[in-house]
């Protein structure tokens, strides 16, 4: 398990309502995030930079330009916040789903996937702690402990 450093940007776009906005992942690019409040999210980056959850010039640089290009309409909008942060991934393979014994349940490594996937690997482990069948297969994902 790595440290992946993610930037993004908060902006506001005034009068409009981005609340039910849908969420825009590109296969190559950043990805928006309609919030209430007008508010968009464009991010991220994908930094292999340690411990280091610090935002930079070339970062903030890096997000504006990629989310001009997937919505231009963007560039009248308030930018209203930066923010980064850590996402834990697995190297080399995929996230670890799964129960590390009868009491612990492991559901890390997602990376950038965090935000799409997150919610239904949140409910995969809450049903895993439940004694439910997981709705896929879980072998892939196993956290094999050394």
């Amino acid at each position: 398990m790595f440290p992946r450093r993610g930037q993004i940007v908060h902006v506001t776009l005034e009068g409009v309502d981005t609340s039910r906005w849908p969420i825009v992942l590109p296969h190559v690019g950043p990805y928006l995030l309609g919030f209430p409040g007008s508010r968009v999210v464009v991010g991220a980056t994908i930094e292999d930079a340690g411990f280091a959850p610090r935002v930079t010039m070339g970062g903030l640089d890096e997000v504006l330009r990629a989310g001009l290009r997937v919505a231009p309409g963007l560039s009248e909008a308030t930018v209203t916040e930066t923010r980064v942060g850590l996402r834990p991934v697995h190297a080399p393979g995929p996230p670890l789903i799964g129960p590390v014994n009868d009491r612990v349940i492991v559901a890390t490594g997602l990376g950038a996937y965090g935000l799409t996937a997150g919610p239904f690997t949140g409910r995969v482990a809450a049903g895993l702690a439940l004694g439910e069948e997981p709705p896929l297969n879980l072998r892939p994902y196993h956290p094999r402990l050394p």
